[in-house]
């Protein structure tokens, strides 16, 4: 039987005491965190990513991203392959803060800090965001036509109830269009489907044997 001391510390103090939360380091869900693990990873230069439809889905706890946020925390949202429409978990994340708050006021600073964080880890990782002089941009095109006044200060409500509800109809990857009027240009393997299933069905077959 294994030494109980071996157990004394949980995951997070565990990745502190051999000092495997470092810079860039990603902390996938981190959903149950205590004061004091909240404390240890705002000390860090690393990512909380907040994965709500997966947690949703598990019925896991869900994180108050405020109290996260509050602590200066940079954390921003991820589908933890759940789905892979990353603008409706930015929604099902904001909507949910609200709701574990118990305030319909609460969550636009929060959104706002979310999309910054998001910006921020692409930039430390290295692609480039096409915002600066030099980098390449990829531009999307939505279906989305706002019935009022879109700019500076009405960019978030237009973002989380309009635009994640919304379809992309164009999409160009620097000087190569990919998608045009909802249709791939380019189109994908043609047995892509059929490896992905046999793919799934060997992995089924494993759990069987198990």
């Amino acid at each position: 039987m294994r030494n109980t001391e071996e157990f004394k510390n949980n995951p997070k103090r565990l990745l502190e005491k051999y000092n495997l939360l470092n810079k860039n380091s990603l902390i996938v869900h981190g959903n149950i965190l205590t004061e004091k693990e909240l404390d240890i990873l705002a000390s860090k230069d690393l990512f909380v990513i907040h994965n709500p439809d997966s947690n949703m889905n598990n019925t896991l706890q869900i994180k108050n991203i405020s109290e996260t946020l509050a602590k200066n925390i940079t954390l921003t949202i991820g589908t933890d392959g759940m789905t892979s429409n990353m603008l409706k978990s930015y929604k099902n994340a904001f909507l949910l803060n609200r709701y574990i708050n118990q305030n319909p006021d609460t969550g636009w600073g929060e959104a706002n800090q979310v999309l910054v964080n998001a910006f921020k880890m692409k930039t430390q990782y290295g692609f480039d965001l096409g915002l600066n002089e030099g980098e390449e941009a990829d531009l999307i095109v939505f279906d989305y036509i706002p019935a009022t006044a879109f700019n500076d200060n009405t960019f978030l409500g237009h973002f989380l109830f309009g635009l994640t509800e919304s379809r992309v109809k164009h999409f160009f990857k620097g000087d190569k269009t990919l998608l045009d009027n909802y249709e791939l240009v380019k189109s994908t393997d043609k047995d892509f489907f059929k490896k992905t299933r046999k793919a799934s069905d060997e992995l089924f077959e494993r759990f069987k044997n198990l």
